[in-house]
């Protein structure tokens, strides 16, 4: 006989509390916020008209959210007042960084169709080095709200 068991839902766990959605919306609009995020993606989904937050707000979130679920999946867990953390600037830091800005430009990019998944490991190789400077500079600006990265 089979025992069957419930499917997950494929989230993270941790990732559907109140508390984690409140915590990535503030880091969603940190990265909104981000001046380079303007400069960067000249063809993002958010960057063309240069929309207000209120009109992009929820898309937004939902695009950081999946992002960051794909990095809790891989151990990339952002967490609010830790006591144990990785410092900025370290080697867990600059590779979590790394990673996460590999998700959140795979996973925008993969919405928004701007990049054909044929040649985007080329377009990666082209944005990256601006891409990681923005996502640092966001996780920077994270840290002195006391949101990092956990140890």
């Amino acid at each position: 006989m089979l025992n069957r068991t419930k499917k997950s839902s494929g989230i993270p766990p941790g990732t559907e509390t109140e508390e984690w959605r409140l915590m990535s919306a503030n880091i969603a609009l940190a990265f909104w916020n981000e001046p380079s995020r303007h400069a960067q993606v000249s063809e993002s989904i958010d960057a063309p008209a240069n929309p207000s937050w209120k009109e992009c707000a929820q898309e937004y979130r939902v695009l950081i959210r999946s992002a960051l679920r794909k990095g809790e999946i891989e151990g990339i867990k952002f967490r609010q007042d830790l006591e144990n953390f990785v410092e900025i600037q370290s080697k867990d830091w600059l590779i979590k960084t790394a990673r996460l800005s590999w998700l959140m430009w795979l996973t925008k990019n993969r919405i928004s169709k701007r990049v054909n998944q044929n040649v985007e490991l080329t377009t990666w190789e082209i944005e990256s080095e601006n891409y990681r400077k923005y996502v640092r500079s966001v996780c920077i600006f994270l840290d002195k709200s006391n949101i990092r990265f956990e140890s």
